[in-house]
């Protein structure tokens, strides 16, 4: 089956799905996580990548990040490097451990898609040429769910809006 999806970055196809071992009971009771923290952990490395970026080239960490919501979706954009998807993935992968930066754990963008993915809120997270989303599928065929990351890749032929730069967050919003 050759899944696709039309998204504002034009059209993307799923190269592959990645379960995880992240149980749908993960990050609950005193350690559970809403939507509001699972948003503020993508403005967080939003911020980091701005702050880089503003370090790096000159100018303020706001020429290098937007924010912007209507009724039906919350969009966040760094104008950054954009991220290596494999990173996503890689529990504990950071580039940010010992810096001034915010984040540095390495878990906190796969912890967003668990918690949006748990409250049932669609995100889809984009940077260089690719996409994933989060879902729940039973763990090897057992009774556990689990975190899955659907990963999707441009297709360059009919994606003229394909994002050069930087990483963006689109959020169904709830409110």
């Amino acid at each position: 089956m050759d899944k696709k999806i039309l998204t504002g970055y034009g059209w993307y196809r799923l190269e592959r799905t990645y379960q995880t071992n992240i149980s749908k009971d993960y990050l609950t009771g005193e350690a559970a996580w809403d939507e509001y923290a699972a948003l503020r952990e993508c403005i967080q490395n939003a911020m980091d990548e701005a702050q880089f970026m503003a370090e790096q080239n000159g100018g303020q960490l706001l020429d290098y990040i937007s924010l912007s919501a209507d009724s039906d979706w919350i969009r966040l954009h760094d104008k950054g490097r954009g991220v290596d998807w494999q990173h996503i993935f890689l529990l504990g992968r950071s580039d940010k451990r010992g810096s001034q930066y915010r984040g540095e754990k390495g878990e906190g963008q796969l912890m967003a898609f668990l918690v949006f993915a748990k409250l049932g809120i669609p995100m889809r997270m984009f940077s260089q040429d690719w996409m994933a989303e989060a879902r729940f599928d039973t763990y090897e065929g057992g009774s556990n769910e689990v975190l899955v990351l659907d990963l999707y890749k441009a297709t360059v032929a009919n994606n003229p809006k394909k994002m050069a730069v930087g990483t963006s967050w689109k959020v169904r919003n709830t409110n």
